[in-house]
C-alpha cells in the first residue's frame, strides 16, 4: 500500500485505541524477524516520526498537519504541548513554544460531540487571552 494509506490506517487505529503503538512495534519486530517481506512501509512510517508524536493517539487530520509541517521544513513543533489556561491544565495539539504559536486542529471526526466542540471554543478563547 502507499505510505499515506498505511499512515492514515495506523493513525486511525491508534486514535480509536484498537491497537497500541507498543503492540504495532512488537508485531512489526516479530513478523519482520521471521523473514517476511512487506513491512518496509510501516517501518519507515514509525521510524520517521518522533517519539513524542507516537506516544499519543492522533487523528488523521493531526497526522496530515504534522506531515505538512515536516515537509515545509518547520522545526521545533511540539505535539500535545502542555499549558495552563484558566487555571486548568490543557494540551495544545501543536505548538511552536519559542514563538508562542499554538495550533489547534479541528476536524469533524473528533469534534462532532457538542461538549468537545464547545470545550475547544473555550480553549481557543483562553489561548487568545493568554497571548
Amino acid at each position: 500500500m502507499p505510505p499515506n494509506r498505511v499512515s492514515d490506517a495506523l493513525d486511525h487505529f491508534i486514535g480509536r485505541r484498537v491497537v497500541s503503538l507498543a503492540g504495532v512495534r512488537a508485531a512489526l519486530d516479530h513478523l519482520s524477524a521471521r523473514g517476511r517481506s512487506g513491512w518496509g512501509v510501516l517501518r519507515q512510517i514509525l521510524d520517521a516520526r518522533t517519539h513524542d508524536e507516537l506516544s499519543w493517539g492522533r487523528t488523521r487530520l493531526e497526522a496530515r498537519l504534522a506531515d505538512l509541517c515536516r515537509g515545509a521544513g518547520i522545526h521545533g513543533l511540539a505535539f500535545q504541548y502542555p499549558v495552563v489556561l484558566g487555571g486548568q491544565r490543557r494540551r495544545i495539539d501543536f505548538a511552536l513554544p519559542g514563538l508562542r504559536i499554538a495550533i489547534e486542529v479541528d476536524g469533524y471526526d473528533s469534534h462532532s460531540r457538542y461538549d468537545v466542540f464547545q470545550d475547544d471554543r473555550v480553549r481557543g478563547n483562553e489561548l487568545e487571552l493568554a497571548g
